[in-house]
């Protein structure tokens, strides 16, 4: 796991009051949809702000998701 990832991790915890393995779970999960997104051609920019809002973080993380899909 990438310090980027922990941080994140840390910061949905914060923002959601769970635990990190519900955190990762959580994190994890939004990665999947922007995946099936991108398979079916259908990512769209507001799509990474929406998985951002859905884990209560600043969109100042949106590259960290582009990037994360790129590499999938």
């Amino acid at each position: 796991m990438t310090a980027m990832t922990t941080s994140i991790i840390a910061r949905i915890c914060g923002s959601c009051g769970c635990t990190p393995e519900e955190a990762k779970e959580y994190l994890e999960g939004e990665i999947r949809n922007l995946l099936d997104y991108r398979d079916v051609e259908d990512l769209r920019a507001e799509d990474f702000a929406q998985a951002c809002d859905s884990l209560g973080l600043e969109h100042d993380f949106i590259p960290y998701f582009i990037e994360r899909i790129s590499i999938c």
